[in-house]
C-alpha cells in the first residue's frame, strides 16, 4: 500500500482532523514509511467557499505538527494544495504550515 485516502465527512472540524492524523500516523508507522508528503490543502478551511469541512488555521497548522511530531527524523515534502482563497486563507495556511513544521522542536 503506498497511498491512503480517507475522505472525512462533511462539516468535520478541527477534532475530526485530528482523529484522522492519528490513524495515519498509525498506518504510516505500520507501513514504514520513510519520507511523507503533505499537501498542504488549504480548501477544508471553514471559509473556502468550495469545501463543505470546517478546519481552522491552527487546527491545520497542529495535523500537520502531529504528524512531525511522530516522525520527528523522517523526510518531509510539503506543497500547497487547493484552497480557492488565493489572497487570504489560502496563503496564510500554507505558509504557517511550513513555519510550524520548520520551527517545530524535536
Amino acid at each position: 500500500m503506498s497511498h491512503i485516502q480517507k475522505p472525512l465527512d462533511a462539516y468535520s472540524g478541527d477534532f475530526d482532523l485530528e482523529l484522522a492524523v492519528g490513524e495515519f500516523n498509525q498506518l504510516a508507522t505500520d507501513f514504514g514509511a520513510t519520507m511523507i508528503f503533505i499537501a498542504a490543502g488549504a480548501d477544508g478551511h471553514i471559509s473556502d467557499p468550495l469545501s463543505t469541512l470546517n478546519y481552522s488555521v491552527d487546527g491545520i497548522v497542529s495535523a500537520g505538527q502531529a504528524i512531525k511530531a511522530h516522525f520527528p527524523k523522517t523526510p518531509f515534502l510539503i506543497g500547497g494544495a487547493g484552497g480557492y482563497q488565493p489572497d487570504t486563507h489560502t496563503p496564510e495556511i500554507w505558509s504557517k504550515m511550513v513555519f510550524g513544521l520548520a520551527t517545530l522542536e524535536n
